[in-house]
């Protein structure tokens, strides 16, 4: 066995410890593992991201596994070589960490009542109604995977911006699931940045709690209206401050706020929202600055602004806009 096998087997088997509900970050062997080396870290980190995007699958799809698993616990115990489709499909995954996963599924995995994967990629996606009546608004380059159960709401955002409206029901909480962090609310709309380095939480109306899911639904801080916390990427609070709730995700209301910002960049800002075929003739044009509010829906006015700021012309040909020097 190579060593980076070895690193891969010993993060299988503290990942199957933590799912039987294991705090590792009270096991010393494990803190000791995981701070020897960043290569153990990226081992266990992948390892648990495999587990999730495992837990994503269609609950008929897991069924199966389920049932090949069990087979093959049981040839194993016969002493026969077991090559079913299970262990063809997932082979980087550790024996003792399939068995983990599959208990985990039948112990504690309700049955889903809705399940549903939304990407914002070029264009921000407004509105999303879930089925009871809760909206989302996503901000460009941003995924969620939605599942709701019998007894809670669940929504993975893997990295972007979003913003919630939630409907209240004390019987079926809603959590938002990161890498890092859980984000628990019962009714309340709120906006959550994920990004590689920290999470954002801003709260406009109610309150909602932000644990740490690997160790034990701890609580990290409580945001209530009108308040911003920002957390590391090792789920550290960093800041619990006081925010203008207007200000809040201009972005998902497709409203911009300028200052000396390039006319390239604020015309890809519009493309975010708009279908535009905008075409600038050089460079020099491309990074000419620009300041001031607008909105999605005034992109003309935003053309309009232009030649009274620069040397520039704007004209329409053929469908498409040329933005060019004023010769």
């Amino acid at each position: 066995m190579t060593k980076k096998e070895q690193i891969e087997e010993q993060a299988s088997h503290w990942v199957s410890l933590e799912l039987e509900g294991q705090n590792l970050y009270k096991n010393k062997d494990f803190l000791s593992w995981i701070k020897e080396n960043d290569s153990h870290k990226i081992a266990f980190e992948e390892e648990k991201k495999f587990i999730n995007e495992l837990h994503c699958l269609p609950k008929d799809f897991i069924d199966e596994l389920k049932n090949e698993v069990n087979e093959s616990i049981e040839q194993r115990n016969k002493k026969r070589q077991s090559k079913n489709k299970f262990l063809k499909i997932f082979t980087s995954i550790s024996s003792a960490a399939c068995i983990a996963f599959v208990l985990y599924l039948s112990f504690f995995m309700e049955n889903i009542t809705f399940s549903k994967q939304y990407l914002a990629s070029n264009k921000v996606l407004k509105n999303i109604t879930l089925p009871d009546n809760s909206k989302i608004t996503l901000n460009t380059n941003t995924k969620i995977d939605v599942k709701y159960y019998e007894r809670k709401r669940e929504i993975f955002l893997s990295e972007g911006k979003a913003v919630f409206d939630v409907e209240a029901n004390k019987q079926r909480p809603f959590i938002i699931k990161t890498q890092r962090v859980d984000i628990t609310v019962l009714g309340t709309k709120f906006e959550v940045i994920n990004s590689k380095n920290q999470i954002q939480v801003n709260v406009t109306e109610g309150v909602v709690k932000v644990t740490n899911p690997h160790f034990h639904d701890s609580l990290l801080v409580r945001v209530e209206k009108a308040q911003s916390a920002t957390l590391d990427k090792y789920s550290n609070l960093k800041k619990l401050e006081k925010i203008d709730i207007k200000k809040v995700a201009p972005w998902s209301e497709g409203k911009f706020s300028f200052y000396q910002e390039s006319i390239e960049n604020i015309i890809k800002e519009f493309s975010k929202y708009i279908d535009i075929d905008v075409k600038i003739e050089n460079e020099k044009i491309a990074s000419l600055p620009i300041s001031g509010n607008f909105s999605a829906n005034s992109f003309d006015d935003f053309l309009k602004v232009l030649p009274l700021v620069h040397p520039i012309t704007v004209k329409e040909e053929k469908g498409k806009i040329l933005i060019k020097d004023n010769i």
